[in-house]
């Protein structure tokens, strides 16, 4: 993520760049609420143990390129070193899969594997 902020002094700016790489973390506490039931079933269902080698997280990644960010439901992360990020739609609209389309292609340089799950 990377940011031009122009300061007070006229024609002086500065760059301000981010990375996961910065190991930057929030001071807010993750939510133990869920955006669905769907989101929670899944992630109950799965539980705190690994399945053939794959771990899964919530929301513990942030997508981003350019000015487009997306923060997907799940990581999937496999001992080997894989990640794989999981988005698991509900209720959408043509409209609503159009936008989370064209975000997915704004971030997908940055992401091996991703899959958008409609039940």
């Amino acid at each position: 993520m990377a940011a031009r902020i122009a300061t007070r002094k006229k024609g002086y700016t500065v760059n301000l760049e981010l990375s996961n790489r910065d190991r930057l973390r929030s001071h807010q506490e993750l939510l133990e609420e869920f955006d669905s039931t769907l989101e929670e079933n899944f992630f109950l269902k799965w539980g705190n143990e690994a399945r053939d080698g794959w771990m899964l997280e919530r929301e513990g990644d942030i997508l981003f390129e350019g000015q487009k960010v997306f923060f997907p439901d799940f990581a999937l992360r496999h001992r080997g070193g894989q990640t794989v990020y999981l988005e698991i739609v509900g209720y959408w609209t043509p409209e609503y899969l159009r936008l989370k389309s064209d975000t997915l292609r704004g971030v997908s340089r940055s992401v091996i594997y991703y899959f958008l799950c409609l039940i």
